[in-house]
């Protein structure tokens, strides 16, 4: 039986961490964040009992610039600077939004719920379950994804509008975009329902 358990991180403040098992719930006496080596090991008041658990784990991070991890993203709307939230994980960057074990050959599945404000639109790999409203904050549930690797793991947030119709064997397809982008998404969205066509004047 160990004492500790490693996982990957870098660029992350991690607390309150415990792990729970049927032998009991195990909390942190230390968290050691190894920035050269990538590794964030998490030590135990005891020993760890053997078998299934449920680790937890209490972290922040700071949305970046570096266009990989979890990063804000600038972009002009009209004249005007905005920003979105977006994830870029390939092939090893998850580590810089949550602590896992981040190695394409490893795979799990995924359940994602973000906090974001009221107005703003959150997208991830999986459809949404439900959304709840606190004051001037909304917090968003995924559908559980199935079996993957973290770099396939995906988060968009920010100011979006989409266009949702049904192709002609009644399926669903939804396109979001950029509120300025509305007419050649719709018209680049009419071509993907239809086929191929052209304006005639």
């Amino acid at each position: 039986m160990a004492k500790f358990l490693a996982l990957i991180a870098l660029e992350l403040d991690a607390h309150e961490v415990c792990f729970t098992n049927s032998h009991g719930q195990y909390h942190q006496s230390d968290v050691v964040l190894d920035g050269n080596e990538e590794f964030l090991v998490l030590v135990f008041d005891q020993a760890l009992g053997v078998g299934e658990g449920v680790l937890g784990i209490g972290f922040s991070a700071v949305l970046n610039a570096h266009l990989k991890g979890f990063y804000k993203f600038t972009y002009l709307d009209g004249g005007e600077k905005k920003n979105m939230a977006v994830t870029q994980f390939e092939p090893v960057d998850a580590r810089r939004c949550f602590p896992c074990w981040d190695e394409p050959a490893l795979k799990a599945t995924f359940k994602i719920a973000v906090d974001v404000p009221s107005e703003l639109t959150a997208l991830s790999n999986m459809p949404i379950i439900s959304e709840k409203l606190d004051a001037n904050v909304k917090t968003v549930y995924f559908e559980e994804s199935p079996i993957m690797s973290t770099y396939l793991v995906a988060v968009v947030v920010g100011l979006f509008e989409h266009i949702e119709d049904t192709t002609s064997d009644d399926t669903s397809q939804r396109l979001t975009h950029f509120p300025s982008l509305i007419i050649l998404t719709w018209l680049r969205f009419l071509n993907f329902l239809v086929g191929p066509w052209r304006i005639m004047v």
